[in-house]
């Protein structure tokens, strides 16, 4: 089923309630990177044929030749007469390529262009949904030559020559970003980007490969939000891991119909036909979560996760329940120790849309002549058969695993009448937890009575949680001091923090990118803290929950941008009137702003507020103080999918009555809003 974005937008909304040289110069500065596609269809998926321009190469390697130098092998930028570009404060965007009509080019983007780092592809077409310039003749995109490269919406919309790109120099990639590509296989930076955008790659029907050097494999580990429609009728296929995501937006892999994706109990948000079209989905979860509870609300928030069988693991031992067979019931010895499944009675009720099969299956490791149960590292493989007069082909099936599951080794077949899923359990050794205590967790730097933080001493392959101390050898300690800042990196020590409390402090500052994208971050008090730099938590997706500011006196711009767990936010409006750019763009959890009303953003006693400052936000309401601000800035409540009430006590009505000019696409995607509006007072409508 092909489906525009037009029409996934209303679908979405209705289920719920994103110098150019002269030709002759540029044919010989790219001669050799440009291939001619003349006699041949211009947007073809197939190798071309034809009329082609010979492209000069050089004398192929021999084997030895190749062996000794591929650890060497980097990419070779593009000429930088290939680009358009554009100088900005200490850096250079490009804003265009310059390929010739008729040519097609892989392009390579270099790290500098005249001596400037490259900061962004920046897209002037973006606003009215077109691609960059010249991107249309890409056919190849590796950005692994740079650092910190930002990619704009829209940039390479439509553009079908395009079949692979190379994202690992990228700290930022925008929405519908690469939609309705030709693309076939991504490389995509987790460590630097854990969520994939909205529509990123929309209806890119042959992209079937994502972060594996397997062709056919869509490795999504380390991914944290997937954006509403962001994989919608893709080509990815076989098991997909999502069980790190909390957050998996509406159409997000819908029509994936070779797709099984693992979710876990952490998953909190599922959006309407997250799945739809997919075999089956694979939930995770421990021995203690609620299944049945969590099974039910996923079912209610998407509306379409149909026939959940859920298999709870618990400690009770009984006989293999009637009608579904659990192989193998005894598993082979191994190091003294005997592995035992066991499980009770089970149960089949259907109610309405929702078929259930709820039975209890326990692993038990119990060491050779005891009694005792002992957790031990060991792989084994059960089986699950569900017998044909329960199995709907037409319904989604859920397979519940404790402990630790492999999906990648997660099976079905179908055969004989029954339905089998095969996959393989890890139990665990013993956790092992660092707790690292005392001042030598603390890199810092002193100045006179005070002291800095710089850094952490966390070792590698643990993590900490993290309180700050009020002194460290007898000085105040007043600030975690970024001396990455200038990289756009966090600071040292910084991805291996999961909470973070300044409680004990009097005033502490926060530099800029101080904890930029430390997804391991799960949550902060601020409540001692005076001021936020720039970017200081932005993508700290792994933050939950609500975040108390009321003692800060400065917020910087995108502080908070991508933290896309963040329910609710305290804002101090005796201290701070206003709202900085960016600064909670893409928060897709956050729904409540200096509100004890769920859903409501009050901006009461606010003065000013900042372009994109509430982009891609849940909030639901709008209070908006029109005797202090009469201009609603550029993108300020875009793809608020939730907003249906502005300045009302009404529940659904949007009242800009005193509004004198709304910015560019300041309301974009608010399908929620709906009946009059009165602009009658408005002089600029963007």
């Amino acid at each position: 089923m092909k489906m525009s974005r037009k029409a996934l937008t209303a679908m979405i909304a209705a289920s719920i309630a994103a110098t150019a040289l002269p030709a002759a110069a540029m044919a010989n500065n790219l001669s050799n990177t440009l291939t001619s596609s003349a006699g041949s269809a211009a947007n073809s998926a197939e190798p071309q044929t034809g009329a082609q321009t010979a492209v000069p190469t050089a004398a192929p390697e021999t084997g030895a030749q190749a062996a000794a130098s591929a650890p060497a092998v980097q990419a070779e930028p593009s000429p930088e007469s290939m680009f358009t570009t554009e100088d900005v404060d200490g850096g250079v965007v490009i804003t265009g390529f310059n390929i010739p009509d008729g040519q097609t080019a892989d392009v390579v983007i270099p790290n500098t262009i005249g001596g400037k780092t490259v900061e962004r592809l920046k897209n002037f077409n973006g606003s009215g949904f077109d691609c960059m310039p010249g991107a249309d003749k890409v056919t190849s995109l590796d950005t692994s030559l740079c650092t910190g490269l930002a990619i704009d919406w829209y940039a390479f919309d439509s553009c079908t020559a395009l079949k692979s790109v190379d994202l690992s120099g990228c700290d930022s990639v925008g929405n519908d970003a690469f939609s309705e590509t030709g693309i076939t296989k991504v490389t995509w930076p987790t460590d630097k980007m854990t969520t994939i955008p909205v529509d990123c790659f929309f209806g890119c029907t042959s992209l079937t490969t994502f972060n594996s050097d397997t062709d056919g494999v869509c490795n999504l580990t380390g991914i944290t939000s997937v954006g509403t429609a962001a994989f919608f009728e893709t080509g990815i296929s076989g098991s997909v891991d999502l069980s790190q995501c909390t957050y998996v937006g509406s159409c997000a892999f819908w029509v994936c119909t070779s797709l099984t994706p693992t979710i876990s109990t952490q998953t909190e948000t599922v959006g309407s036909s997250a799945f739809e079209g997919c075999q089956y989905v694979i939930i995770q979860a421990d021995r203690e979560d609620d299944l049945g509870s969590y099974c039910s609300g996923i079912a209610d928030s998407s509306g379409d996760l149909k026939g959940l069988y859920s298999v709870k693991k618990v400690a009770v031992l009984g006989d293999t329940p009637s009608g579904i067979s659990v192989d193998p019931a005894t598993l082979a010895q191994d190091a003294g120790y005997t592995y035992y499944l066991t499980a009770a009675n089970s149960t089949y009720t259907k109610d309405g849309y929702k078929t259930e099969a709820a039975y209890d299956v326990a692993l038990k490791s119990v060491a050779n002549g005891s009694s005792e149960a002992t957790p031990v590292g060991v792989d084994i493989t059960l089986t699950i058969q569900i017998p044909a007069e329960n199995y709907d082909s037409s319904n989604f099936y859920c397979f519940f695993v404790e402990d630790t599951l492999n999906p990648s080794d997660i099976t079905h077949t179908e055969a004989d009448g029954t339905y089998s899923f095969t996959g393989t359990v890890t139990l665990p050794d013993s956790t092992t937890t660092v707790a690292l205590v005392s001042q030598d967790l603390f890199i810092t730097e002193p100045n006179g009575d005070n002291v800095a933080i710089t850094g952490f001493n966390i070792p590698d392959g643990q993590t900490a949680a993290v309180v700050i101390p009020e002194t460290i050898g007898g000085k105040n300690v007043v600030g975690l001091k970024n001396k990455n800042s200038g990289k756009y990196k966090c600071m040292d020590g910084a991805d291996k923090v999961t909470s973070l409390d300044t409680s004990l402090c009097t005033n502490l500052t926060i530099d800029p990118y101080a904890f930029y994208n430390c997804t391991a971050l799960k949550s902060v008090d601020l409540s001692k803290c005076t001021s936020i730099g720039n970017y200081a938590f932005s993508y700290c997706t792994g933050i939950t929950g609500s975040v108390d500011l009321s003692k800060c006196t400065s917020v910087g711009d995108n502080a908070f941008q991508g933290c896309t767990g963040i329910t609710k936010v305290t804002w101090p409006t005796d201290k701070m009137t206003t709202i900085p750019y960016g600064c909670f763009y893409n928060c897709l959890s956050l729904k409540t702003f200096n509100s004890d009303t769920d859903g409501e953003c009050n901006l009461t006693g606010i003065t000013s507020v900042g372009d994109c400052a509430f982009d891609y936000t849940g909030i639901t309401a709008v209070k908006w103080p029109t005797d202090k601000m009469t201009t609603i800035p550029d993108e300020c409540f875009c793809g608020c999918t939730g907003l249906t009430t502005f300045n009302s006590d009404t529940e659904g009505v949007c009242n800009l009555k005193d509004i004198t000019s709304v910015g560019s696409t300041a309301f974009w995607g608010c399908t929620g809003i709906s009946g009059s509006v009165d602009l009658s007072q408005c002089t600029s409508v963007g």
